[in-house]
């Protein structure tokens, strides 16, 4: 899936005012609540990731796959030890600060092949996660 097929559709916002100020603790938090959206299903949750409906067949596709393979049911996580993901800074967005984010997934307590893509901007009162890409790796 190359950068033309990103979609970006009403972010989650997140105040700095009552939550973490740190991109790493913002970054780790909202994965998290993106990845109990993706398990859960929860299609208004992931519109606000940019999981829209066009998008979100897509996702279906590779869950399916992975349950395929490995053999079950698949309940996306993080890895269980830091460091989790990596976050490295990219290019200003609209005047925001922007970090891209790869984590690789594990399923079942087990590290999968599966890598989770997005990218998560900081603007003077916000963190903004959107999701981008869940890939074989």
């Amino acid at each position: 899936m190359g950068l033309a097929r990103w979609h970006i559709m009403a972010p989650m916002q997140h105040s700095l005012d009552d939550q973490d100020s740190k991109p790493q603790e913002a970054a780790h938090r909202l994965l998290q609540q993106l990845l109990h959206a993706i398990n859960t299903q929860n299609t208004t949750a992931l519109a606000q990731y940019g999981i829209h409906d066009a998008i979100w067949p897509e996702v279906q596709e590779e869950l399916q796959a992975i349950g395929d393979t490995l053999q079950c049911s698949p309940q996306l996580a993080l890895a269980p030890q830091d460091p989790a993901f990596a976050l490295f800074e990219m290019n200003p967005v609209e005047g925001q600060a922007c970090w891209g984010i790869e984590a690789p997934l594990w399923v079942g307590g087990q590290h999968s092949d599966w890598t989770l893509r997005a990218e998560m901007r900081s603007g003077p009162a916000d963190w903004v996660l959107l999701y981008r890409l869940l890939e074989v790796m």
